[in-house]
């Protein structure tokens, strides 16, 4: 028997870096397509489970960088001077010179480490409305557990420098050591001067997502072929960012979606099927307060407006097989996906024009190839012989992205139990 359970994707982006929100994030998917619909008058009660840690993005390079790296920032010996009394400025600058020393050398780097943990459940339930028709209604709620970590890392000069001043005395070096650690907090010193909210070391939210809405439509169902088409509307429920925090967890974007996918199944024989999907996500436009930056190279800004976002459409297309071993009740798949999205796009009235295509080019478009792997047991055939006395069935899914940019690079791991009455 094929799959009946309804694949519902709920996984929005969930974190701010720098200013940028990944709004819309593509993620890998966590489960395997199906063209398959619930009989007629079957109700379908699902529990999803899904658990994901997040420390880097892919860059529009295609590299992988720690989350924080945005917020990373060299140091010169000129801004450590600035940190300094009059009488310790001239102390450190003669220092400097005797040892050849320029106030533009790099007296180290400030260092930001950004940790994200989230484990979502997921309620959903479908019914079988018609033997074509499937409905159902997911609502996730998320737990999101985000530390940041600020660290200096001396340069060899600045090493050195912090040695020949320990040299000279105790209390000189416990004055050194104590400027270098005030440059730790440098980065909150610096936002809290634009109207940004410090970064906690340590964030946790637990709260609701964006509820889905799904309808499946069976529009083929023959001996080897079945095609189906599936409408899911996003409803902007879940916690959304404010824009006075730069590292912060959210669960929503805020916008209203509507997508159509495809999905076409073929027999290849009893116990193999194969198959291919796309589909289409329309991000409607919506308002909200953004900071403006005013320079091409930092997205942050004391400036703020109510802006008009556009979040880009998004769309998608991959292939699966699927292999049944059903004297053990075992199915096991491989899904590849590719997918992209449209970079956002900005309107507002109150500055230049050039300056919201520069928050623009903060948030780019976005690709993703990625892979899933699904191991499902059911008993579905065994209920249909009177051989168990219920019929449901229980998944464990992995989704890794291969390649992507300007996305984050985390693993998904899923479980699910689904019950059919």
């Amino acid at each position: 028997m094929k799959r009946i359970q309804l694949i519902i994707g709920i996984i929005p982006a969930f974190f701010l870096t720098a200013g940028t929100a990944y709004c819309g994030d593509l993620k890998s998917p966590y489960s395997l397509e199906s063209s398959a619909t619930l009989p007629e008058g079957v109700r379908n009660p699902q529990v999803k489970g899904i658990l994901t840690w997040v420390e880097g993005k892919y860059t529009s390079g295609g590299d992988v960088q720690p989350l924080g790296d945005p917020l990373s920032r060299s140091v010169s010996w000129g801004q450590v001077i600035a940190t300094k009394s009059p009488v310790d400025q001239a102390k450190l600058r003669y220092l400097l010179q005797n040892n050849g020393v320029s106030e533009s050398d790099l007296a180290g780097s400030i260092n930001t480490e950004i940790n994200s943990f989230a484990s979502i459940i997921a309620p959903v339930f479908a019914y079988g409305v018609t033997p074509w028709w499937t409905t159902a209604l997911a609502v996730p709620v998320y737990k999101i557990e985000i530390k940041s970590k600020t660290g200096f890392q001396k340069s060899q000069k600045g090493e050195k420098i912090v040695n020949l001043i320990c040299n000279s005395g105790q209390d000189a070096c416990n004055s050194a050591k104590a400027g270098f650690n005030d440059l730790k907090n440098k980065i909150n010193t610096t936002i809290e001067s634009m109207g940004y909210d410090p970064i906690d070391e340590e964030q946790e939210l637990s709260a609701i997502g964006d509820v889905k809405l799904v309808n499946k439509i069976r529009l083929v169902h023959s001996k080897r072929n079945h095609f189906s088409v599936t409408n899911e509307i996003t409803l902007p429920t879940g916690r959304v960012a404010s824009p006075n925090k730069l590292v912060q967890p959210t669960t929503g974007d805020g916008q209203l979606d509507v997508g159509l996918i495809g999905s076409y199944d073929y027999d290849l024989q009893r116990d193999w099927v194969f198959n291919a999907h796309a589909g289409y996500t329309h991000q409607f436009a919506d308002s909200l307060i953004k900071r403006i930056p005013s320079t091409s190279d930092s997205p942050l800004s004391s400036d703020t407006e109510w802006v008009r976002r556009d979040l880009g459409d998004q769309l998608k297309a991959g292939s699966a097989i699927a292999y049944t071993f059903r004297p053990l009740g075992l199915t096991l798949g491989a899904q590849y996906d590719y997918q992209y999205q449209l970079g956002t796009t900005y309107s507002g009235s109150q500055f230049h024009d050039s300056r919201y295509r520069m928050l623009e080019s903060f948030e780019p478009a976005q690709s993703l190839h990625s892979a899933t792997v699904q191991l499902k047991f059911s008993t579905i055939d065994w209920y249909r012989k009177k051989q168990f006395a219920v019929p449901l069935s229980a998944a464990l899914s992995y989704g890794h992205p291969i390649y992507g940019k300007n996305v984050t690079d985390n693993d998904l791991y899923a479980a699910d139990l689904i019950m059919f009455f």
